[in-house]
């Protein structure tokens, strides 16, 4: 991951190091991300602190797991980690229908992301 100014200076070097189509899908005429090269996925994120760039492995670093917050207003809506709440509204004959997942992101192997210093971008 990498600062959205340095995502934009490494996506220039990547198209003139032709790892990237010059003309049709060319990211720097697009502005999608990701970008996919050298067998990896180049993203940007504006939460990325400082100016270096991260490598992360994503298969390792974690993901994210269901968060069961105690609540008596809503129940589990099968076991798709999906909470539900029903209000009846008497004032019109109509219900207030409400639905929530709740998840909180979990690292697993905190050595799957490091920082890459001195890269020059």
């Amino acid at each position: 991951m990498l600062p959205s100014a340095k995502w934009a200076k490494l996506v220039g070097m990547l198209v003139d190091d032709g790892a990237l189509p010059r003309e049709q899908g060319n990211i720097a005429l697009s502005g999608t991300a990701p970008v996919s090269a050298f067998g990896m996925t180049w993203l940007t994120s504006p939460h990325i602190t400082g100016t270096d760039p991260w490598l992360f492995d994503t298969a390792q670093l974690g993901g994210m797991a269901d968060e069961k917050l105690l609540s008596e207003e809503f129940a589990a809506a099968g076991q798709t980690g999906v909470e539900a709440s029903t209000t009846r509204i008497s004032d019109n004959d109509s219900y207030l229908v409400r639905g929530r997942r709740v998840t909180v992101p979990i690292v697993t192997e905190p050595q799957a992301g490091v920082k890459l210093t001195g890269t020059g971008l």
